[in-house]
């Protein structure tokens, strides 16, 4: 290159950048040089074509044979995917003018904690009011912990409302489980009219948070009863699924006897934005402190405080009101459970 007597050049390294985010972890971060091999002070400033990337700074001056560092951090979250994007620097006076530097980032996420998949005869089933259709549900779970859930059976209807037909509640799912639970029965009402209807199978905290669902369609031909039964009953649902269950499960669904163990299940959803809810099992009335620190340790929020009753207790940590980035949620029971879970407010 030949200058002129008094010129400034204006170099970038590396041309790309390559970051990975496991969505457990914070924001990840890379760095790049702007360097000036030229003679006289370099003034730059730098925009970029994507929303899920920062940088700082965003304008400087480098003075003749040095360089500048820019930083640049993902954020926020943009879901699981690749995405790439680009920094662009510019320096009118300089050459040349620009420079650019390519940015990929891979986002990946941890599997869901519960799936469900249903197997019906068909999908959709078609059929007369009156019938019933049986049909078979697994239940994975990719978690570590015990996690304990609600499972609900609901029909969303021709007219648009839902009916709830029947659940379970405090279903616990040990931890790397695969339930298959055969034979459910669904019966469709005599007075069901003709139409296209959905069946879901939800599981989470009945009713507002669904952590994993599936569903299949359901074609009802044929002229409805008038005045016959109107019962969406999913006869043996409960039973069937209790059945299947551990002796050790069994203890903790609805209509069986207490806990036998203090546990923490993994809050969910994680990452979070703006809540998450965590579920606490308790043998027998005791003294519970479930707190939330950030990375510094400072304390955040109390979800619970005192004195708890024997059974399963809903904790809902809402950070409305804080920065983005991981917090660790401490429950303590004296003697009998001392257990901190991270999670990830992503916003």
């Amino acid at each position: 290159m030949t200058y002129e007597p008094y010129q400034a050049e204006l170099a970038v390294s590396p041309a790309t950048l390559s970051l990975d985010w496991f969505s457990e972890d914070p924001a990840p971060t890379g760095t790049f040089d702007i360097t000036n091999t030229g003679n006289i002070p370099l003034n730059w400033t730098l925009s970029d074509d994507a929303d899920w990337m920062s940088c700082d700074p965003v304008s400087g001056t480098v003075d003749a044979g040095a360089s500048q560092t820019v930083t640049v951090t993902a954020g926020p979250w943009p879901g699981d995917g690749t995405y790439n994007g680009t920094i662009t620097v510019s320096a009118p006076d300089a050459i040349p003018t620009e420079a650019t530097v390519a940015v990929d980032l891979t986002c990946t996420s941890p599997p869901p904690p519960l799936a469900l998949t249903l197997y019906p005869p068909a999908d959709p089933v078609v059929v007369a009011p009156g019938e019933t259709i049986v049909y078979d549900l697994l239940i994975e779970s990719t978690l570590g912990d015990m996690i304990i859930v609600d499972f609900w059976a609901q029909a969303l209807l021709p007219n648009g409302n839902t009916v709830t037909v029947q659940r379970v509640n405090n279903f616990p799912i040990q931890p790397n489980a695969s339930l298959l639970v055969e034979g459910l029965s669904q019966n469709i009402p005599m007075i069901a009219p003709a139409g296209e209807y959905v069946y879901y199978i939800r599981a989470g905290n009945y009713p507002g948070l669904v952590i994993a669902e599936d569903s299949f369609g359901i074609t009802v031909q044929g002229v409805a009863v008038s005045g016959g039964a109107d019962d969406w009953s999913a006869s043996g649902f409960g039973q069937i699924i209790s059945d299947r269950l551990s002796d050790s499960d069994r203890s903790t669904v609805a209509g069986g006897t207490m806990p036998t163990d203090f546990a923490i299940a993994a809050a969910y959803p994680n990452p979070f934005n703006p809540s998450t809810t965590v579920s606490l099992t308790l043998p027998e009335t005791a003294d519970v402190n479930v707190t939330v620190y950030n990375v510094v340790g400072s304390q955040v929020a109390e979800l619970a405080n005192g004195r708890l009753s024997a059974g399963r207790h809903s904790l809902t940590f809402d950070a409305s009101g804080l920065a983005s980035g991981l917090y660790f949620i401490h429950a303590h029971v004296p003697g009998q459970l001392d257990q901190t879970q991270k999670v990830m407010l992503v916003r």
